[in-house]
């Protein structure tokens, strides 16, 4: 628990720093943060989550990414999931392999209209 803690903590104070961080002004961080407590669970089915850039299967396979990422790591939380792969026939390993690569071709955002502009660090 101590350990869950210490990361919360850390991800918390982190997230906060951005938001100062990529805020134009004070006040602008500020109003940001008084939004971030502000609860509304209309927006889960008046289509207001639409209104903050993606579309709808863009959100679902965001959540679907999220829910993903979030039961692999829970797998690995009592064993170690590379050695358990690597313990699998090579039909099984290369399945997972071959899904992987599957996933990033599908998902994946490139191109050439996909320039350095959209690169998540180009205002950095």
């Amino acid at each position: 628990p101590v350990r869950f803690y210490r990361a919360f903590a850390t991800f918390v104070l982190v997230d906060f720093a951005w938001i100062f961080f990529r805020a134009k002004t004070f006040h602008g961080a500020l109003t940001l943060i008084r939004n971030l407590f502000r609860f509304d669970p209309a927006a889960f089915v008046n289509g207001s989550l639409l209104n903050l850039g993606l579309n709808a299967p863009e959100l679902w396979a965001a959540l679907a990414g999220i829910a993903a990422v979030l039961g692999i790591d829970l797998l690995g939380r009592n064993r170690d999931l590379r050695a358990a792969l690597l313990s699998r026939g090579t039909a099984c390993r290369w399945a997972v392999y071959l899904s992987a690569a599957l996933v990033v071709l599908i998902f994946g955002t490139y191109g050439p209209l996909r320039g350095a502009g959209q690169f998540i660090y180009s205002q950095f």
